[in-house]
C-alpha cells in the first residue's frame, strides 16, 4: 500500500533548521516591530488630531504655550493637592477631546511603573525619616551597608510615602499633558508651533529633522525587510546585534551624505539664515481660543496663588 504523507510538525521543521513560529521573537524582529510602531503611532496621532474635540479646535500655538506652562507649574509644585488639580483637569480633557481613556492610560503604564521603582525607596525611613506607618523588618542592631547606616527598624513613613506619591503624580500629570498635546495636534502644526517659540538658530534644524526622520525610518524598515526576505534559518541574538550595529553605521553614513547634499542644495538656491522668515500663527483667532486662554490663566493663577505663594 502507498503510505500517506504525514504533514511535518512544527518540532520537525525547527529541528531541520526552519524558523519556528513558537520561538521567542528575535532581536531583529523586535527592531522591526518597534520601527513600524513609530510610524503607526504617527499615523494614529494624525487621525486623533482630526477629531472634533475640544483640544483639536484650539489654535496649535496657543495650545503648545498653555500646556507647556502647565508642565512647568507641575514641576514647580511641592504640594500634592496642586498636582492632583492638574491631573484631574487633564483627565477631564480626555473625553472632551474625544480620546480613548483606556488607550492613553495603557501608554502611561510603563512610565508609571518605572516611576514607582524610583519613588518607592523614598517611602522608607532609610531615605526620608518620619512617622512610622508600616513596619517591614527589624534588625537586632543597626547595620551599615556600603557606607549607609541602616536603622534598626525598616519601615514606611508617612512623610516618605507622601514624597513618593508626589513624585508619581508629578510625572503622571506631565506625561498626560504631553500625550494630550501630541494626540490632538497635527504633527506638522505641532512642529511649526515649536519652531515659532524656539530661537531662530534652531528653527531650520527642527523643520529638517521632521521632514527627513521618516525617510530614515523607512530606510531601517527596508534594511530589515531585505534581511527577512533572504534568510532561511533564524538569526541568533549575538549575530542579530552585530547586524543591527552594522546597519546603524550605514544609516549614519546615509544621513551624513543626505545632510551634505541638502546643504549644497539649499546654498545653490540662495538659502541663508537671514533670508529665512517664519510667519507666526495668531495666538487666538476664535472664541474657543479666547475661552481656553482665560481658563488656562485662571488655573495657573489659582495654583500659583494657592499652592506656590
Amino acid at each position: 500500500m502507498r503510505r500517506s504523507k504525514v504533514p511535518a510538525t512544527q518540532k520537525d521543521l525547527s529541528e531541520k533548521g526552519f524558523p519556528s513560529a513558537r520561538k521567542s521573537e528575535g532581536f531583529i524582529d523586535k527592531t522591526l516591530r518597534h520601527t513600524l510602531r513609530i510610524i503607526e503611532e504617527t499615523v494614529f496621532n494624525e487621525r486623533t488630531s482630526k477629531k472634533k474635540g475640544l483640544l483639536q479646535m484650539i489654535n496649535p500655538l496657543l495650545k503648545v504655550i498653555t500646556i507647556l506652562s502647565f508642565i512647568v507649574l507641575i514641576s514647580l509644585q511641592k504640594s500634592l493637592p496642586g498636582i492632583i488639580l492638574f491631573f484631574l483637569f487633564g483627565v477631564i480633557l480626555i473625553p472632551l477631546s474625544r480620546l480613548e481613556p483606556v488607550f492613553i492610560f495603557k501608554k502611561m503604564i510603563p512610565i508609571i511603573l518605572f516611576t514607582c521603582l524610583i519613588a518607592l525607596p523614598a517611602s522608607l525611613n532609610i531615605i526620608v525619616d518620619g512617622k512610622e506607618l508600616i513596619l517591614l523588618h527589624t534588625f537586632r542592631s543597626p547595620h551599615k551597608v556600603l557606607g549607609i547606616h541602616l536603622p534598626q527598624r525598616i519601615s514606611i513613613t508617612e512623610e516618605g510615602l507622601l514624597s513618593a506619591l508626589t513624585l508619581l503624580m508629578r510625572v503622571s500629570s506631565s506625561v498626560l499633558f504631553v500625550f494630550l498635546l501630541t494626540m490632538t495636534t497635527r504633527p506638522d502644526r505641532f512642529i511649526k508651533s515649536l519652531m515659532i517659540i524656539t530661537p531662530k538658530v534652531f528653527r531650520p534644524i527642527i523643520g529638517i529633522t521632521y521632514r527627513y526622520i521618516f525617510f530614515l525610518i523607512r530606510k531601517v524598515e527596508e534594511f530589515i525587510m531585505g534581511l527577512e526576505s533572504r534568510r532561511i534559518t533564524t538569526i541568533g541574538q549575538s549575530k542579530g546585534r552585530r547586524w543591527v550595529a552594522s546597519r546603524i553605521s550605514l544609516l549614519f553614513s546615509i544621513s551624513h551624505e543626505l545632510s551634505k547634499d541638502l546643504s549644497l542644495a539649499m546654498q545653490s538656491r540662495g538659502y541663508s539664515e537671514r533670508s529665512e522668515e517664519l510667519k507666526s500663527l495668531p495666538i487666538y483667532s476664535k472664541k474657543i481660543d479666547i475661552a481656553w486662554l482665560i481658563l488656562s490663566i485662571s488655573i495657573n493663577g489659582l495654583v500659583i496663588w494657592k499652592f506656590l505663594m
